[in-house]
């Protein structure tokens, strides 16, 4: 005779699925409100509006939160029916009871979480592209040469352009 006893700890109860379900569907929702708030971050960051960008940075961590908190409550109910948190605890429960509303919402929001994981990569190819230019411009003040200048010559010596002006007339 077989046992009713699932490797989750539950004797003959399935775990709730429509639950599990409802608590992904919720992360789905912010996982695309907060990629679309990155997409608008970006784009907020190409025109250079500093106001929009700390205005969307700031959505951005409160959705990061809401994502955390729906997550920590997936990962309860995870817990609670005996499997491990997170991913392997959702595929674990998914190999164990398949189902497939659940499934298909897992995989979205797999998709969904790798587009904003892209999306903030490029933010930060261009947060740092900024700094770059921003960093230029301070060598540019402190200097007197242009970027574009070469600041070395072959041999490794300064060029005559790089030598600070301010220096040569005191």
């Amino acid at each position: 005779m077989t046992s009713n006893v699932s490797s989750a700890g539950a004797v003959g109860r399935t775990p709730p699925l429509a639950t599990l379900t409802d608590i992904v569907r919720a992360e789905i929702d912010l996982a695309r409100q907060l990629l679309t708030t990155i997409q608008n971050e970006h784009a907020a960051l190409l025109e250079q509006n500093a106001d929009a960008v700390n205005r969307l940075g700031l959505a951005k961590r409160d959705l990061s939160a809401a994502l955390d908190a729906t997550g920590s409550k997936r990962d309860r109910l995870l817990s609670e029916w005996g499997f491990k948190t997170g991913s392997p605890g959702t595929a674990a429960l998914l190999d164990q009871y398949p189902d497939r509303v659940l499934a298909d919402a897992w995989q979205t929001l797999h998709a969904v979480a790798t587009l904003c994981r892209q999306e903030n990569n490029l933010v930060g190819i261009a947060i740092g592209k900024h700094l770059m230019v921003a960093n230029q411009a301070i060598q540019v003040l402190k200097s007197g040469a242009r970027p574009s200048e070469q600041l070395y010559a072959a041999d490794g010596a300064k060029t005559a352009k790089t030598a600070p002006q301010t220096l040569a007339k005191i």
